[in-house]
């Protein structure tokens, strides 16, 4: 089971990522791109979800949304990871790549 700390960890383990708090959330950003964010369920969000799952508001965008607490950190690593490659610049994820 992953936590916040694991999200942390892993995201500020990446280059050039910055953690900030917005309306009173943390988010992760490679050169000011957000790439992973904290989002507690809300009232109209699918009750009892699997693992990953949607709501209304992030149909059609390219997230993806899964519950914290029913992720392995090894899963968990992979999704920030390729996050922080799909929003980081070319050249600064290229040379992630060839590390």
């Amino acid at each position: 089971m992953a936590t916040v700390a694991d999200v942390r960890r892993i995201a500020l383990s990446l280059p050039e990522t910055a953690e900030r708090e917005s309306r009173r959330n943390l988010q992760w950003r490679v050169k000011d791109r957000v790439f992973a964010w904290e989002r507690p369920l809300r009232r109209g969000d699918i009750d009892e979800p699997g693992v990953y799952f949607t709501t209304p508001h992030f149909n059609g965008h390219p997230a993806i949304v899964f519950e914290l607490d029913r992720i392995t950190v090894d899963e968990l690593t992979e999704l920030i990871t390729e996050a922080w490659l799909a929003q980081a610049p070319r050249k600064l994820a290229s040379a992630f790549r060839r590390k």
